[in-house]
């Protein structure tokens, strides 16, 4: 615990002041307007009646803002580019974002000091935005940033440029606005800012042994992923709506990380799994086992299965880990 922006610290006790913020390019305030998501909600069912998925596409790329903003922080929780607020707390890689062009990947691990449930551990972003790149960035304890598996920024600050990316760039400072106050008291602070094409800006804070993340992007089409389908709809951003979109983990044949990660349950996570309501349990059951194919092994994996079902029982319950202390653990 003597290390500086662990997770499980409690800092809310003396919030310092945030370090001076990065400055980008100003969204246009038309791009920034708000939504009626029960309009919005109306009116993609109303344009698919009519004309299908096509006209409904067309509507939303009318009435939603062009440009959106996503963040996650600690064990995980998400605010989706809908305002959705799933959470995630079974260990594995998931997308952040799915899109024909830009790709986002999350790697969750459990720690001692979120009580055995995930936090996010790293991320890896890909795809032809990028010509294929992967760029992975992880927690201060995972080690090196890098870019295709070769490890970038030695120094701090520093910042790379892709040869073959025109103006995709990655600065690593200890500047940048915070995703969670809380962490304020945190004085070393170590964030990576990642300006990519199509308008993709990805700030990532590196604490000991998580990261927390903000992302701001313009809408894809057919977009998905725990930031949400971002339609003006945040009741289809639940932990459950989203693995019957795209599946509870992300398939071997897409995943950007090196290697998968090996996958644990521990005491406080069977603890936890032992008061799912029975229907929702065998709910879980039978979605995860769908849901998890095509990814090594998950369908015969009793700890992968377990993972998921943490995730489809309590995904839309933020106060998991408090569950947890109430146990008594």
């Amino acid at each position: 615990l003597a290390h500086e922006g662990r997770l499980g610290e409690d800092p809310r006790r003396a919030v310092l002041p945030a370090a001076p913020r990065r400055r980008h390019p100003r969204i246009p305030h038309a791009q920034q307007r708000h939504v009626d998501h029960h309009a919005a909600r109306r009116a993609l069912a109303s344009s698919a009646a009519v004309g299908g998925a096509a006209d409904a596409q067309s509507h939303l790329d009318i009435i939603l803002p062009a440009v959106g903003e996503c963040t996650f922080w600690g064990d995980p929780h998400f605010k989706t580019f809908d305002g959705g607020r799933p959470s995630f707390y079974g260990e594995g890689e998931l997308y952040i974002v799915k899109s024909d062009r830009v790709a986002i990947q999350s790697r969750y691990k459990s720690t001692l000091f979120t009580k055995g449930l995930a936090a996010t551990n790293k991320i890896a972003v890909g795809g032809n935005f990028i010509n294929g790149h992967v760029i992975e960035v992880g927690c201060l304890e995972d080690g090196d940033i890098t870019v295709d598996g070769r490890a970038v920024l030695a120094g701090f600050p520093a910042t790379y440029t892709f040869p073959d990316v025109e103006g995709a760039r990655i600065d690593y400072t200890s500047e940048g606005r915070l995703v969670d106050q809380a962490t304020g008291v945190f004085s070393d602070r170590h964030i990576v800012h990642m300006d990519l094409p199509l308008g993709v800006r990805l700030t990532v804070l590196r604490w000991v042994n998580y990261v927390d993340f903000r992302l701001r992007m313009p809408r894809q089409r057919g977009q998905d992923g725990g930031c949400g389908n971002f339609n003006g709809d945040p009741a289809d951003d639940t932990t459950e709506a989203i693995f019957e979109r795209d599946g509870a983990r992300v398939q071997d044949v897409d995943l950007l990380f090196r290697r998968r990660t090996d996958v644990s349950v521990g005491e406080g996570q069977k603890k936890l799994l032992a008061t799912c309501p029975e229907a929702q349990m065998e709910k879980a059951k039978r979605e995860c086992v769908q849901e998890l194919s095509g990814t090594r092994g998950a369908s015969m994996d009793i700890v992968q299965l377990q993972s998921c079902y943490l995730d489809i029982c309590f995904g839309a319950n933020e106060k998991a880990p408090e569950m947890l202390v109430a146990m008594g653990m």
